[in-house]
């Protein structure tokens, strides 16, 4: 387990360690130790008052701008989506420990294998005004699907949505889906009424949604205020008042835009130096993220200097694997603070395999194997890494050196990086996926699955247009046919051990979700990195 996990006692605040330091800009950087003798100031502010009007604010600081507001047009980064989850809902939603949970339905159920029914809450109102009805859920889910601007219009293809009920909702589909709830979990209800008369370009000013904080004022490029909603149907938050800012600990006008005394939340990745001055100032809360960082093989059949392409042969593959060097790899890229994978999924996604062992590095077995193989006396190879991830390109180089292999790194932008693997030329490449659903059927239907753009599966399959495990595209549609929980867990483990006896890819590391949050504020670190301001209790006294 990582170094530095839960609150670190007995820290000095900023303060009394700054001055510890002969240098601390040059040790630091300057910038950086300016801010964060900025956010020293605002967290000691607050310590010891009663929560006020702008001591019961907390300011998330992510660094950029939201997309866009309207919960179905806007993009897909981090960002956008936790402002979003803050004031729109889905029919289900994901606990703290990535399970699916009701969400504005308070139950399902499957009158055959084909039909979902989803019961409604009642006395849910919306922030525009109105009760939910099923009408506005089939008008959500049909404009999520349908509108041409849409981010999830591969979500829900060829079912069928109707009305039940007044209250209830029912979803057809052409054959059984289990992972249907897990699609569902990212739509958002919005009200029907709302968009009809005021049009959607108002869902960028105004909020229609269900959830615990409506939209206040946006400031495009620097900030969202969402304010506490008194009508949830949960009960109201426990903070009235969240400031999301487009601005990071280098910004040099952040203090004259963080309210006095407001409770200062920040995150930063470990192994840099933020993230060790940050625990002086704050209780760092940590979890496994959901993304898994991996090693890539282009496995599509190709010639390379008279041979075959290396990677076809699941003998210089497993070489790979056991040649790599977690530890070296957490070293360089978080100073160890970081998750060892045994597979292509976190502990945390439904279908992990908790039988597939951690196996150490041995050097010694990877050139044993590599001995059975044409390339014997070694290999050229590029590694290609984008610059987001430039850091893991030298210790993974370093490892796969001790193979006798000659190794160019490449750090590449990040269009340049997906061309070249589009096109075929990257034989090596440093990526991570990571299952949002919390649902490993994800990752198989994207990421394993052959390529089939009717169909949805293999669109993020970056490496080869047929899977290379005989059965296993079978094995996958089976698995999200079954409507069993228990055994759909089984035939999804299943699947995942199938990926890793083939080592379709090497899982390399699975890094840290870190949130620092300031004394007299409550709250964790989610795995799915959300940032859901209901989950946060004021413990000031």
């Amino acid at each position: 387990m990582p170094a530095g996990r839960g609150p670190l006692a007995g820290r000095p605040r900023l303060g009394t360690a700054a001055r510890t330091l002969k240098n601390p800009a040059k040790r630091f950087g300057a910038g950086v130790v300016a801010a964060l003798a900025v956010l020293g100031t605002l967290v000691s502010a607050c310590g010891g008052r009663a929560p006020g009007k702008e001591t019961a604010t907390v300011v998330i600081l992510a660094e950029r701008d939201v997309e866009g507001l309207d919960p179905h047009l806007a993009g897909h980064i981090r960002q956008t989506q936790s402002v979003l989850a803050n004031m729109y809902e889905g029919l289900v939603t994901l606990g703290t420990q990535m399970e699916i949970t009701p969400g504005l339905a308070t139950s399902w159920t499957n009158p055959d294998e084909l039909t979902w029914e989803f019961r409604l809450r009642e006395d849910v109102v919306f922030h525009s005004g109105g009760k939910l009805t099923a009408g506005d859920v089939v008008y959500s889910l049909e404009r999520a699907r349908s509108h041409p601007k849409s981010t999830h219009r591969e979500v829900l293809p060829n079912v069928v949505i109707e009305e039940a009920t007044e209250s209830s909702v029912r979803i057809r589909t052409p054959k059984p889906d289990a992972f249907l709830l897990s699609q569902l979990r990212s739509i958002a209800i919005l009200s029907r009424d709302f968009v009809e008369k005021e049009g959607e370009a108002a869902l960028e000013s105004r909020s229609a949604g269900t959830g615990p904080f409506f939209l206040g004022t946006r400031t495009p490029g620097s900030s969202v205020e969402l304010l506490r909603f008194e009508k949830y149907w949960r009960g109201p938050a426990s903070i009235p008042r969240g400031l999301v800012l487009a601005k990071g600990f280098e910004d040099p006008h952040l203090a004259t835009v963080v309210p006095e005394g407001a409770k200062v939340v920040f995150f930063a990745r470990p192994g840099t130096d933020l993230f060790e001055k940050g625990q002086k100032i704050a209780r760092p809360s940590v979890v496994p993220s959901l993304s898994v960082v991996y090693l890539g093989f282009d496995l599509r059949p190709r010639a390379a200097g008279g041979k075959e392409n290396p990677f076809l042969d699941i003998r210089v593959r497993r070489a790979v694997s056991r040649a790599l060097d977690w530890r070296e790899i957490a070293r360089d890229t978080t100073s160890g603070q970081g998750f060892r994978p045994t597979q292509m999924v976190s502990p945390l996604v439904f279908g992990f395999d908790p039988s597939i062992p951690a196996v150490d590095p041995d050097l010694r077995e990877a050139r044993a194997l590599l001995s059975q193989t044409p390339w014997a006396d070694g290999l050229e190879v590029e590694l290609d890494v984008r610059e987001i991830m430039s850091g893991y390109g030298a210790p993974i180089s370093r490892s796969l050196q001790g193979l006798g292999w000659r190794v160019k790194v490449n750090t590449l932008p990040e269009d340049a990086f997906f061309d070249r693997i589009a096109r075929g030329t990257a034989p090596l490449y440093v990526l991570r996926f990571s299952c949002r659903s919390g649902d490993a059927q994800e990752l198989l239907d994207r990421w394993v699955h052959s390529r089939d753009a009717v169909r949805g599966f293999g669109s993020a399959n970056n490496s080869y247009e047929k899977n290379p495990v005989p059965g296993l595209d079978a094995a996958i549609e089976e698995a999200r046919r079954d409507l069993d929980p228990r055994s759909r867990k089984v035939k999804l483990q299943s699947a995942i051990r199938a990926v890793h006896e083939a080592v379709l890819a090497v899982p390399v590391y699975i890094e840290q979700q870190v949130a620092f949050i300031p004394p007299g504020l409550s709250w964790d670190a989610r795995a799915d990195s959300a940032r859901l301001l209901y989950d946060a209790k004021l413990t000031d006294p």
